[in-house]
């Protein structure tokens, strides 16, 4: 009898320490969520001014929905996501990954802003499993991205997004980082 209580709770052990999903989702939708009006405020670290990224309105382009994400609806970029949560920029005619969730953390790929391939592009590294702890609030399993200009060394950005939420921190190598505040859906 204790040969089988011992081997029940070493299978059970095994069972319930076991990585049910080790890739990480298949989906990752949940990480940006595109919805017109969403609004990110963001409060610089230092006391600079806050930021408000937001998506302003959205229209369809050769059978793709985009969505115009910026800090004003002028400068705004289009911007939208595929059936695996990754986000993909509209430029010079033609669609471009701009933050893919789906690489594996630490993998890196190339990202042009405009999309013209003589362009100087970025680097974009990709974090997994990140934690944010803010003032009031704190997020797990958060993915970030960093922008690294190859042809200008101080020139990086980077974004931190937590599902359900999206953007919890911004930050750019000339003034450093903001942190969520608040979020409106």
């Amino acid at each position: 009898m204790i040969k089988y209580v011992l081997s029940l709770f070493i299978i059970i052990i095994l069972f319930s320490s076991c990585d049910k999903n080790p890739a990480g989702p298949s989906n990752y939708s949940n990480y940006f969520p595109l919805n017109v009006n969403k609004t990110w405020m963001l409060e610089h670290e230092k006391g600079l001014s806050n930021l408000a990224y937001k998506i302003w309105d959205k229209r369809t382009i050769k059978g793709h929905t985009y969505y115009a994400f910026g800090e004003n609806e002028k400068t705004a970029t289009l911007i939208r996501k595929d059936d695996k949560g990754r986000i993909w920029t509209y430029n010079s005619e033609r669609d471009q990954i701009y933050m893919d969730f789906t690489q594996k953390d630490d993998q890196h790929y190339l990202y042009t802003p405009t999309g013209d391939s003589t362009e100087a592009a970025y680097q974009v590294t990709v974090a997994k499993n990140v934690y944010v702890n803010l003032i009031n609030r704190s997020f797990d399993d958060c993915i970030s991205f960093y922008f690294e200009n190859k042809n200008r060394d101080e020139e990086t950005y980077w974004y931190v997004f937590a599902p359900n939420v999206g953007i919890v921190m911004y930050g750019n190598s000339y003034v450093g980082r903001w942190r969520l505040i608040s979020e409106e859906k």
